[in-house]
Formats: structure tokens, sequence, C-alpha cells
């Protein structure tokens, strides 16, 4: 699988972040072939981030200048012909190096999706559902963890109060007949969609039929133009910490040193969630 690669800028003033995932059985030598690939091309395009490849697909957030972002992608479009992106700009290189890991899930869950939820709502749909959840006519659960959530979220979404998606299974077993009927249509959500995938799953074999996932999550939400329903920020996995509304890097959160999630620049306060003390 030889990929060449373009005209590569050096030193770009503006980075173009780009997250994808794609659920697709790969074997553990085609994961070494993608990462043979993919890894050098990387290197040679100057991106920085990771491309994390399991048996389950694969999983990304990219950075570098327009022009490597994009000329990976076409390559990586040539092998994943089905993969869709979101998009977002950054002053700031949002990640220190470049590097394609391989992991045994690309969600810690056995649970493993085979297509796309037919039931996705898209971002206008999707404020159409949160005044059906405010009329109880539905409900909705924010996917994502704790220190996630405390910077922003829908506010008509239950907090399941998890460190871990691993913990996310244990919050459905403890609220099922309480805070969640399995007989409301139940709307989910995330960063980008890929925890979805698997929350639907884990939905459904405990009786619930109708489950809805924002299509794209929170950042294709963020921007289309809506009804600004998502109050604050939305955390990230990288040296952007969060990005607002625009999707521009936050300029109000720095990286909490003890547990990794947000804490804020100045004012706030913030319970970490290591316990060792406000930061």
């Amino acid at each position: 699988m030889g990929v060449m690669a373009e005209g590569v800028p050096s030193s770009p003033k503006r980075f173009l972040v780009r997250t994808f995932y794609l659920f697709t059985p790969l074997t553990e030598e085609r994961i070494e072939e993608l990462t043979d690939t993919f890894k050098p091309l990387g290197e040679v395009l100057k991106l920085s981030g990771g491309l994390l490849l399991s048996t389950e697909g694969l999983n990304a957030t990219i950075a570098g200048s327009q022009e490597s972002v994009q000329s990976f992608f076409r390559s990586l479009l040539e092998v994943f012909p089905e993969l869709e992106f979101q998009d977002s700009d950054s002053h700031l290189d949002p990640f220190k190096r470049w590097k394609v890991l391989h992991r045994k899930w690309l969600v810690p869950s056995e649970h493993q999706p085979t297509s796309t939820s037919p039931s996705e709502k898209s971002p206008a749909e999707w404020d159409v559902v949160r005044r059906m959840v405010r009329e109880n006519r539905a409900q909705m659960i924010d996917v994502r963890n704790a220190y996630e959530i405390q910077i922003g979220t829908f506010p008509e979404a239950l907090n399941p109060g998890t460190s871990s998606y691993k913990e996310f299974g244990d919050f459905l077993d403890r609220e099922l007949g309480r805070s969640l009927d399995p007989e409301l249509p139940t709307a989910i959500f995330c960063t980008g969609g890929i925890r979805c995938e698997k929350a639907r799953l884990q939905l459904a074999e405990r009786g619930f039929e109708d489950v809805w996932p924002l299509r794209g999550g929170i950042l294709n939400y963020l921007k289309e133009d809506t009804e600004e329903g998502f109050q604050g920020e939305c955390f990230v996995f990288d040296l952007r910490v969060a990005v607002d509304r625009d999707l521009s890097p936050t300029d109000r959160y720095k990286t909490c040193p003890a547990c990794g999630g947000a804490t804020p620049i100045e004012g706030e306060r913030h319970q970490c969630t290591q316990r060792r003390g406000i930061t």
C-alpha cells in the first residue's frame, strides 16, 4: 500500500484539527499494514495527534496544515471510503507529537457496533428532541464522563457521574426504572459520536427500544445553525482542553495536573476528581 505525500508546508499559522472514527473489523495483520503505511505518512506530512487502531476499527484526531490533513485523509479514504469527519481550527498545535497506537478496544466495552444507528438525529432535529425532554416525552443521557460534563452539556441531560466509560453500564443498571424509563425515547450524545455507538447497544440490551444518538456528537452540533442549546464549553482530549461555541480553543480553562480534567484559568474553582484538593 504505497502512499506518496504531496507538498508539505512547514509551521502552519493555524492548525486544522480533524476527528473521525469507523467501526470496521480489522485483522492484526491488517493493523500492522496500516501502521506501516500511515505512521510514516503522518511524519512526512508533519502531523500531530494520533491514529488509534483496533480489531474493531479506527479512531483518530489529527492536526496540521490544511494541506497536510487533507492529503493524509485522502490516503485514508482510499482504504476506508465511508469515513466521515468533524473539523475545527486552532491557533495552537493541540498535540505534542504524532503517533499510531494499537488498542484492544476503541471504547472500553465488548459491545461491537456493526453499523451506524438509523435513528440518529441531526443537530436541527436535536433541538426538537430537547423540547420533548423538557415536556417529559423523552429522556436524554450525556454519555461522557463527569469531568467533561462539569464544563458544558445540554441542560436537559442526565449526568451518569462516571469517571470512565467502563462505568456506564453500572449507571444504566442502577438507574433503570428509577431516573431512566426504557419505554421512553432515549436521546444520547458524546463529543464526536463514538461512545454513543456502544452506548446504544448497552441500552438496547436493557430493553430501550427507541435510542436516538446525536449525529456527529457535540462537535457537529456546535458547527451547525442551531438553537445554541449546548451550555458551556466542550471538553476535548488534547492541549486545547476545551472548545467554545465557535469550536475555537478555550481561553477559560487549562488542564488540571492531578486529574487531567479542565480547571478554570482564573475565578472559578475546580473539584479535582483525584481528590487532591480543589485546584
